[in-house]
């Protein structure tokens, strides 16, 4: 299915990736399958083991990285068990690693086997990682060059800033970067009172990771529990240390320093999806530890597993994508990535190999393609 404001493949995506022009896409955020068996599903097996599933990614991610344009910039999902697989497939396929931004949340549900008086198998999980990682610039330019030329090679800072409740003056705060005032000689400085450096944390709200954050809580002054703490300053601002008893100032809002995005709704799951069929994301019965069945999760009609909320993937779409850009997701699953493509004003190319899975995306991005009218034309 094509509009010129998207493409949706059903296919293997390495085969289908060969026949994608190259240099043509200008960011990959794409969720890919972490080799853990995940809930019993074929899709996610780890292809033979360790080197071999590395080998598998490696050959994708090379494959892709002919698509992007040099300098462009990948998001990878990966599982922490096995992140460290994704970034020798990412470093092997020629990439260059350039940070890690941890998802951290309170919803995860515990899949260790309890083997008696108290032992069990494995913790609780509480955090996704997205590997942010570049295609190297065109051989001889600066970034500022590769980003005139290519219009990739850069991260979208401003555009990403996480409000405050004060004003950032530093990291270049109400400046416009030379190659900016090229590419839009009309640009203008930033003033905002809700401006804080994009970070590597993101969070999903939940009052269990909110009170983790309190913990380490904006410093404010006067005493705690009668005695008065120490403080530093970052480039966030003011956190605090252990005081004299031992406690940490527990101030509201400290996580708000960082972006939250909860976990996907069932609103953003199933909207445009009327008329499809109900089910449940785990058909296993007694099969393995933690099945959706467990979890509560009642059947509905976007049923695939991995659903990512759609806040968070406009978010991370808008960090590494120019005005207009196109998004490439290869594992594109119910369509996540594509949908916040659409409410981004992005365009977007997914390859998804589940043909059941494909018509989801296709209904949610269409809906969400219905929610704007004024796309910038192609």
């Amino acid at each position: 299915m094509t509009t010129k404001n998207y493409n949706l493949i059903c296919g293997d995506a390495h085969e289908q990736l060969n026949r994608l022009d190259s240099e043509s896409v200008d960011s990959i955020v794409t969720d890919p399958p972490a080799g853990i068996a995940f809930m019993g599903k074929s899709w996610d097996s780890d292809k033979g083991g360790r080197d071999t599933w590395i080998l598998w990614l490696t050959e994708i991610m090379t494959e892709a990285k002919g698509v992007l344009k040099p300098g462009g910039h990948a998001l990878v999902w990966a599982l922490p068990r096995t992140s460290h697989w994704t970034a020798t497939a990412l470093e092997n396929s020629g990439f260059e690693i350039r940070d890690i931004v941890n998802h951290i949340f309170g919803s995860g549900f515990p899949k260790s086997l309890n083997v008696g008086n108290g032992l069990g198998t494995a913790l609780k999980p509480a955090c996704e990682n997205w590997i942010l990682c570049r295609k190297p610039l065109e051989k001889g330019l600066t970034v500022a060059q590769n980003v005139l030329k290519w219009g990739t090679g850069a991260i979208n800072v401003d555009g990403c800033r996480v409000p405050s409740d004060r004003k950032d003056t530093r990291h270049g705060g109400g400046k416009v970067s030379e190659h900016i005032q090229q590419l839009n000689p009309d640009a203008k400085g930033y003033s905002l009172p809700s401006a804080r450096f994009p970070a590597n944390v993101t969070h999903d709200g939940s009052d269990e990771v909110e009170a983790e954050f309190a913990k380490f809580g904006e410093r404010k002054s006067g005493a705690i529990n009668g005695k008065r703490s120490a403080s530093r300053l970052n480039c966030h601002g003011g956190f605090a240390m252990q005081n004299e008893a031992g406690y940490f100032e527990a101030t509201a809002g400290s996580a708000s320093r960082f972006f939250y995005a909860a976990k996907a709704s069932q609103s953003d799951r199933n909207e445009g999806l009327e008329g499809f069929e109900i089910k449940r994301p785990d058909h296993r019965t007694e099969t393995g530890m933690g099945s959706f069945e467990q979890k509560g999760v009642q059947p509905q009609q976007n049923h695939h597993p991995t659903v990512k909320n759609v806040e968070l993937m406009k978010y991370l779409c808008r960090l590494i994508t120019p005005p207009n850009g196109i998004i490439l997701d290869m594992f594109c699953g119910s369509g996540s990535t594509g949908k916040a493509a659409m409410l981004e004003n992005f365009r977007f190319i997914g390859i998804e190999q589940n043909a059941e899975y494909l018509e989801i995306a296709r209904a949610r991005i269409e809906s969400a393609l219905n929610k704007q009218p004024l796309f910038a034309a192609a």
